[in-house]
């Protein structure tokens, strides 16, 4: 039980942070002028997929009787997003040091 309470504090911890390190990267990104509005953006974004993806995989599995097909479906857009990024390429912008 204990290795197993270990390893959901690590994985709740890690799925906790991610969302801060976004938006720092965004905010960086966006410039001075425009950091409320890409940042207001991105978690609009977030959070609909964070109420939307569960809602919509119940659905799906619900609909369908497999967990198979909603897991499976909920990839896809992941699955476009690797394929664009593997496609920009290049390295991510480094800050500027003064």
């Amino acid at each position: 039980h204990a290795a197993v309470l270990l390893l959901l504090i690590v994985f709740g911890g890690a799925a906790i942070g991610w969302t801060g390190v976004v938006l720092a990267a965004v905010a960086r990104e966006a410039g001075a002028g425009g950091v409320g509005i890409i940042t207001g953006g991105t978690l609009a974004f977030i959070y609909l997929g964070m109420v939307g993806g569960p809602l919509l995989f119940g659905l799906l599995a619900s609909w369908t009787g497999r967990f198979g097909i909603a897991f499976g479906t909920l990839a896809l857009p992941l699955a476009v997003c690797f394929v664009a990024l593997l496609r920009m390429g290049g390295e991510p912008s480094r800050p500027s040091t003064p």
